[in-house]
């Protein structure tokens, strides 16, 4: 338990200090937050196979292979062919779409639609709560994103 509440406390203090940048009108953190690594290094696991936390336990996932932990590069090979074949047509038909995600689902599609290099998107915080508006052209290629609050 002292692992896990020293892991909240530290997203906390990041939280309150992107909030702070946020407020200055900085939507990137300055320094790239010590939790995110390069995009294809997995991070380490927050438990131990068995443990209180471990979801294979959990009756919801029974039949389904969760890792215990991911790296960006996997989140990106899981979200977008989520993209292309559920999202991208129901764009493509004019419907307006709302996307709500863990952080690092959401970091894998900005990375996709905005075109964001790997040495760059581990700096990108996305704030919780404050959704961010893409226009999109027919090719599904970004012509403006925006937070919604700027607007």
């Amino acid at each position: 338990q002292p692992d896990l509440d020293r892991g909240i406390r530290h997203t906390a203090d990041e939280t309150v200090n992107h909030e702070q940048h946020q407020e200055e009108g900085q939507h990137e953190r300055p320094v790239q937050n010590p939790l995110r690594g390069p995009i294809e290094i997995d991070p380490a696991p927050p438990q131990e196979d068995g443990d209180k936390y471990d979801l294979k336990k959990d009756r919801r996932y029974a039949g389904i292979d969760i890792p215990n932990t991911e790296s960006l590069k996997d989140t990106i090979e899981r979200v977008l062919p989520y993209w292309q074949s559920t999202i991208v047509p129901d764009l493509k038909a004019g419907k307006r779409v709302v996307i709500s995600a863990h952080g690092n689902s959401l970091r894998a599609l900005v990375k996709h639609l905005s075109n964001i290099p790997d040495d760059e998107i581990t700096g990108l915080e996305i704030p919780t709560g404050k959704p961010i508006v893409y226009e999109l052209d027919q090719d599904m290629r970004e012509q403006e994103r925006f937070y919604l609050h700027e607007r």
